[in-house]
């Protein structure tokens, strides 16, 4: 993935070298083409969390060797640094991405702050699965199973609540699925159409990260009307104010757990009542893109 990322970088460098727009460009892939695009107003999307915010929230929550393959290296995080310093605007999706980079050293007039936004056309409400013969609560993740996404704290913590959970996303680490209790199914990953089909199945959605910028399928689970259980190391429940949301301290498995078992099979009128909340406050992706595009322009 770096490899492509510099391939990338190298080829976008030479076409907008002259360029006297506006060049965006995303972690680890913008360095040459910001150090020769000096005529061009050069936007860093962050798009993750700053690279020592990121490293610093996993080594806090877990051994360097367990997360060893998803730290930053060293020389990644000088190139996303200087990215950081050539640019003369940083978009950024959270107060909490915001606040890292000031940390770390980004002036922070420098730096916009635009919340995501959500497919309302393809995240519906469909209704729900009314499956009868369902003995407890369905929880369900999607993202990637690793232990940014806290999926061993869930794991834990799934072991006592009565709930089903259902991990969707591709298996970063095998570790992570050894040994899973019987309430805890792995389905692998899908396309959009198949997380709208898990969301239907579900009777709320989970994502305990320790680090997370913004996460997209918060958004998306209640524009389909799912309550949502995260941690507050996930910049988007900045968005989410009013919305059903619990939010639990990241890596806390006694608060994790608590909401689980607090989860409740989901009537179809609460699902439509969440989704219509949460397309009425969210974005959608038009809006954040002319949101964006007014601040870039200004």
């Amino acid at each position: 993935m770096y490899a492509q990322k510099r391939i990338f970088d190298l080829a976008a460098s030479r076409v907008l070298a002259a360029s006297t727009g506006i060049v965006i460009g995303f972690p680890g892939a913008s360095l040459l083409t910001f150090r020769k695009a000096t005529r061009a107003k050069r936007v860093f999307h962050a798009v993750d969390a700053h690279p020592r915010a990121h490293n610093a929230r996993l080594l806090a929550h877990f051994d360097r060797d367990e997360v060893r393959r998803e730290l930053y290296p060293s020389w990644l995080v000088d190139v996303i640094e200087e990215e950081l310093d050539l640019a003369d605007a940083v978009l950024v999706p959270s107060r909490l991405v915001f606040n890292q980079m000031v940390v770390h050293g980004t002036p922070a007039e420098k730096i916009i702050v635009e919340p995501y936004g959500v497919d309302v056309g393809h995240f519906v409400p469909t209704g729900g699965d009314d499956d009868a013969a369902r003995s407890r609560p369905r929880i369900v993740y999607v993202g990637q199973i690793s232990r940014r996404k806290g999926i061993s704290f869930l794991v834990e913590a799934a072991r006592s609540a009565d709930v089903d959970i259902e991990l969707v996303g591709n298996v970063y680490d095998q570790a992570l699925v050894r040994d899973l209790p019987d309430n805890v199914h792995v389905r692998g990953a899908t396309d959009k159409v198949g997380i709208r089909s898990a969301f239907a199945r579900a009777d709320a959605f989970v994502i305990p990260s320790v680090e997370d910028a913004c996460s997209l399928v918060v958004f998306e689970a209640l524009a389909v009307g799912l309550p949502v259980i995260g941690t507050d190391a996930n910049g988007a429940f900045e968005a989410t104010l009013g919305m059903p949301t619990t939010v639990v301290a990241a890596g806390n498995v006694t608060e994790l757990g608590s909401a689980l078992a607090a989860v409740e099979p989901l009537e179809t009128e609460a699902r439509t009542r969440t989704a219509l909340e949460a397309r009425h406050r969210l974005r959608s992706w038009s809006a954040y893109a002319e949101h964006v595009a007014q601040r870039l322009n200004t």
